[in-house]
């Protein structure tokens, strides 16, 4: 038999089961023990070794609600225990099956998203993320487990975007897969590199909420993998709404190597409708390279009935298919092989190249003895690390027990569907239904309509003889409908009427409503809203769901109002500017439902009760009023303005200033007349100035002003004012007179004014002075301004200049010889007289004269100069004497320190060469090398008393060089 085919068979195998409720529990779990604990204590079967456990990436010591264990003995998931993960808490998986859609909240934080998974179904899609990952160590050339997926999303999301997802991924030498650590997904559709999803795996039919397109995006093979699928719809030991049959994940590995497995689990787009993934106890195995599974029917396919159909032992080789292997196989257990097992299982097994599965068909005769056990161990002589690779398998054969069949009656609604399902315990494994209506399905759905009786037979395969029981589904009786509703009734002509049920009783409580008029369908509920007008008569039928039926009629009409009566504001007189508020005064009559319409000649004005209309221009204005019904009347009235006495006003009288530019403020004076409120406009040729009731203006010319009043209602009148301006001469000023004086003399000057208007002011604002006539002693030459305001403010200026003569004296100083000075005057301007004191006594009249002293001291010098107007001014000079040059004519050099020496003397004297020649003419002496005089001595020694001839050569600082010779005696 195929893989294919004994997944097939276990399914309808195990749907059977789900027929007889009463003999299975319930599903059992548990989360008392750790991922880790859960791994090594449950999940891991021979020939593997784990370490590095962790769940949703915590250490494997810690508790999560997301993993646990399962029994699953009592229940239809199709595996004896083992460890379940789930994207909720693994309460979820506990039945019945009461919900469509069942989630069980995580206490724990969830953990997400997995990219492997997201690879799957696209990035950031996945939810409430359950992963479990650990490393194992293989002890075979492979490794495999078996495994259910299930979900709530099945079966009406299926085709959907919630297509929740799982996968073991595997990584390690000899994987380079496409997911983390080059891992490879080995959660696959059998024969096919598909991953087991809700859209890939499923009962082929797309569900209520997606569409076929869907699943074919995800694999176009989708169809054919209903075989793999047990719909789990009312299931009463599982929750889950529909899972795959067991399966077995797979994969070729190196004996010794280490390898890491993720087994992981997410919702995908939401974090509702829980999924899971059951994993079977002791089935994560390496070291059976051979294993074995019996198809033979009871709850687990663990049991071959003794005279029933034939059971198919099936083993199942991994790893390399290209090579034949032979497996050895020892049978123990009570049963005798050959015997209580028909035909004997042979010793030896052969697997031919490219063959995975040998299959015996096996009968089990019918004997008195009690259950029998059937223990198998295959041993492969392959070897890792030095160890043959063997497995086990048991199973058992027993004596099928009697069969019972209960089919219940039912209750239901005249309009309701049941479902009838035979509650069938024991018999052996397969069983044949027939209904009374010939039916041979598992369950039969029924609708009636009247009660009716149902016979259901049952047979199996061992020869137990067939079982038939029958059931009543009894439809209810109900009490004759009574309707009452709305009685008859009278409203307004624009009032709806709510129509409605008063009081219903009786029939089925299913209810359906038709309300109608003159055959006219017009509503289906409890009520009906209906116009009074033009009203009528309405019908309502009820009928249940059983077809009775009851029915009421309501008349529906218009009731009547007196005449409509109306009356607004009389005639009214107002202001130009005034506002006339006309406005209904009294109204009555009618359904009160009232519309207004304001009209005047013709034109619409409003729709309210009153209406404010200008006494300018007024007019003629008409109400016209409508009930909700159509009735009307009319009123008018006539609005209009009232008249006034001539508008007149009185404003300032003419008038002359005194000063063009002056500021007058005309005024009005009085206003009469008119309807008030007046406003006021002043102009002059034409130009505005200002609006209010006096008006400020600067006069610089003759000017005619203007001032109109108007009142309130746009009358006018307006009146003149003339405002002139008086001629003056223009305004001049004389003021004098210009003059020559010394420094510091007194001058009077004095400014006389004409013409203007008078009132003058005079300022002289060089001084600080108004009076007309000011002394003043300028030092220098001055020009004095006088400025004259007239009482207008006109001005103008004159200027006076008073000359000072500037007399300035001084000397020119010069010496003739060394024994006279000349001085001379440098004064300036026009002087005229001279006036020298030579400092000696001695004065001089002119502006030049030549002097000598009579010794050699310093004398002042002063000169004194008088300009033609007689302007005074002194100079002084400091006078040294000239530099006199004195040689004697006879020394002394006896050393008595009294004229010792020869040497010529002079006064300021900057220059001085002597020279001494004896009478012969010879040179004795010349000064130099520090000497200037001569002591009378000639390399050494004293001369000779006698006369000697002299060679001066001198300068001064006031003479020149001059040279002299002579003769010196010299005497000792």
């Amino acid at each position: 038999m195929s893989y294919s085919m004994m997944l097939a068979r276990a399914a309808s195998l195990l749907l059977i089961f789900l027929f007889g409720p009463r003999a299975m529990a319930q599903l059992v779990v548990g989360t008392t023990q750790s991922p880790s604990a859960l791994v090594q204590n449950v999940l891991l079967g021979n020939g593997v070794a784990v370490s590095n456990v962790t769940f949703n990436g915590a250490p494997g010591n810690v508790l999560n609600d997301q993993i646990g264990d399962f029994d699953g003995t009592a229940s239809n998931i199709g595996l004896g225990q083992g460890v379940l993960i789930c994207t909720g808490a693994v309460q979820v998986a506990l039945g019945p099956n009461n919900s469509d859609s069942w989630s069980e909240p995580v206490g724990t934080p969830v953990f997400s998203p997995d990219p492997d998974l997201e690879q799957i179904v696209g990035a950031g899609l996945t939810n409430d993320d359950a992963v479990l990952e650990f490393d194992f160590v293989p002890s075979g050339d492979s490794v495999s487990f078996r495994f259910v997926f299930a979900s709530e999303e099945y079966t009406e999301f299926v085709c959907s975007d919630y297509n929740d997802v799982f996968g073991f991924f595997i990584s390690g030498p000899g994987f380079t897969g496409p997911f983390q650590n080059g891992a490879e997904n080995i959660a696959l559709i059998p024969g096919t590199t598909v991953p087991i999803a809700i859209n890939t795996l499923n009962n082929g039919v797309a569900g209520i909420n997606g569409t076929p397109a869907t699943c074919d995006a995800a694999y176009v093979g989708w169809t054919t993998t209903s075989g793999y699928f047990v719909d789990n719809a009312n299931g009463p030991t599982v929750q889950f709404d529909g899972f795959t049959v067991p399966m077995i994940a797979s994969a070729e590995v190196q004996c010794g190597e280490t390898y890491h497995i993720k087994i992981a689990i997410a919702d995908v787009f939401d974090d509702i409708y829980d999924s899971g993934v059951f994993l079977e106890g002791g089935s994560f195995t390496s070291s059976s390279l051979v294993s074995a599974s019996l198809y033979a029917g009871g709850l687990l396919n663990n049991t071959l009935y003794e005279g029933c159909a034939t059971g198919e032992l099936e083993l199942q080789r991994y790893g390399d298919l290209s090579i034949p292997d032979t497996v050895q196989l020892i049978v123990t257990g009570t049963a005798v092989n050959g015997v209580d097992l028909q035909p004997a299982l042979p010793s030896q097994v052969i697997f031919p190249a490219g063959d995975s599965v040998v299959t015996f068909v096996l009968t089990a005769p019918l004997d008195p003895d009690a259950l029998e056990t059937v223990d198998l161990e295959i041993i492969n002589d392959n070897i890792c690390n030095g160890n043959p690779l063997s497995s086990t398998f048991s199973f058992f054969i027993d004596q099928a027990a009697p069969m019972t069949v209960d089919l219940a009656d039912v209750t239901i609604g005249c309009a309701d569907t049941t479902t009838l399902v035979p509650a069938i315990v024991a018999g052996s494994t397969t069983y044949d239904i027939l209904w009374s209506t010939g039916a041979t399905t598992p369950t039969l759905q029924v609708f009636p309509g009247t009660s009716t009786q149902y016979w259901v037979t049952v047979s199996d395969t061992c020869g137990i003889e067939s079982v038939t029981d029958s059931a009543w589904v009894n439809i209810q009786n109900y009490a004759p409908i009574d309707l009452s509703i709305t009685p008859d009734t009278l409203a307004g002509c624009l009032d709806t009427v709510d129509l409605q049920v008063v009081q219903l009783t009786g029939g089925d409580g299913d209810y359906t409503y038709t309300w109608s008029s003159g055959g006219l369908f017009l509503g289906s509920g409890t009520t009906l809203a209906v116009p009074a007008d033009p009203g009528g008569t309405f019908q309502l039928l009820v009928e249940d769901g059983c077809g009775e039926q009851d029915s009421a009629v309501v008349s529906v009409g218009v009731q009547s109002f007196p005449p409509i009566t109306l009356s607004i504001t009389p005639d009214t007189l107002a202001g130009c500017l005034d506002t006339v508020d006309v406005q209904v005064v009294q109204l009555s009559g009618g359904d009160g439902n009232y519309s207004y319409a304001w009209t005047s000649a013709g034109v619409a004005l409003g729709n309210g009760t009153s209406l404010s209309v200008p006494a300018d221009p007024g007019g003629v204005f008409q109400l016209e009023v409508v009930d909700g019904c159509g009735a009307s009347t009319q009123a008018t009235v006539t609005v209009g303005l009232m008249s006034y006495p001539p508008l007149s006003v009185t404003a300032s009288a003419d008038s002359t200033v005194l000063c063009a530019g002056d500021d007058v403020e005309m005024a009005v004076l009085a206003v009469s007349g008119g309807a008030g409120g007046y406003s006021y406009g002043w102009t002059s040729n034409g130009a505005a100035l200002g609006n209010d009731s006096t008006q400020l203006v600067s006069v610089s010319d003759t000017t005619l002003y203007q001032v109109t009043v108007t009142d309130i209602c746009g009358a006018q009148a307006s009146d003149q004012v003339q405002l002139n301006i008086p001629f003056y001469a223009p305004l001049s000023l004389v003021a004098g007179p210009d003059t020559l004086i010394c420094p510091g003399d007194e001058v009077v000057l004095s400014a006389e004014p004409s013409g203007g208007a008078g009132g003058y002011s005079l300022w002289w604002p060089d001084v600080g002075s108004a009076d007309p006539q000011i002394d003043v002693f300028p030092m220098q030459t001055t020009t004095f301004l006088v400025e004259v305001t007239d009482q207008c403010g006109v001005m103008t200026q004159e200027d006076v200049t008073v000359e000072v003569e500037d007399v300035s004296a001084g000397i020119d100083l010069g010496y003739g010889d060394e024994f006279e000075i000349t001085a001379q005057s440098v004064s300036s301007p026009n002087t005229v007289d001279f006036l020298w004191d030579m400092g000696d006594g001695t004065l001089y009249q002119g502006a030049n004269v030549a002097h000598a002293y009579a010794d050699l001291e310093d004398h002042l010098v002063q000169l004194v100069v008088v300009s033609d107007i007689g302007c005074l001014d002194t100079a002084t000079v400091l006078v040294v004497p000239p530099a006199h040059l004195y040689i004697p004519n006879a020394f002394t050099p006896d050393g008595d320190g009294v004229n010792d020496v020869f040497l010529p003397m002079g006064n300021d004297l900057f220059e001085l060469e002597l020279r001494i020649y004896d009478r012969w003419g010879e040179l004795i002496f010349e000064s130099g090398g520090g000497e200037l005089a001569w002591n009378g001595e000639l390399n050494g020694t004293p001369v000779q008393n006698g006369v000697y001839i002299y060679q001066v050569r001198a300068a001064g600082l006031r003479f020149g060089p001059v040279e002299r010779v002579g003769h010196v005696t010299l005497l000792r």
